[in-house]
């Protein structure tokens, strides 16, 4: 590509992804996707939500076979366990497990959310802030 090219159209280079986002972008090539990751904790944005799992910004995780851990957003969460295949838990204090699931309100919001047994649950809201 010519630079003339790119000057007229202000093309730029791709910018780099942050360490958070490269934590779950680049699972696969760090090896990080053996297993699953246990989402240990959330991060809530402000004000009023109709929906109180569309309130969760950010979820921290750990990998309990390579003990790596990293917080992503929501989106790229969603992302990577609806679209690359990544799986999520969540674990409660008596040892119980809840697979997290991506999902789709009828307004088009995509988010995470908890089941257990075939029923969705709201295990992740119980989980400390990050």
């Amino acid at each position: 590509m010519s630079s003339e090219f790119a000057r007229r159209w202000r093309l730029r280079p791709p910018k780099a992804p942050s360490r958070r986002r490269r934590a779950v972008a680049g699972a696969e090539k760090s090896g990080t996707t053996r297993g699953r990751f246990r989402i240990t904790c959330i991060n809530k944005s402000g004000g009023n939500h109709a929906d109180p799992h569309h309130a969760i910004e950010r979820l921290g995780w750990i990998n309990e076979e390579t003990r790596k851990t990293g917080i992503n957003t929501r989106l790229e969460m969603y992302d990577w366990i609806k679209n690359q295949g990544g799986q999520a838990y969540v674990r409660d204090t008596g040892g119980h497990t809840a697979t997290v699931g991506a999902r789709e309100h009828g307004n088009g919001a995509r988010y995470l959310q908890t089941y257990a047994d075939g029923i969705w649950t709201d295990n992740l809201l119980a989980l400390p802030e990050c």
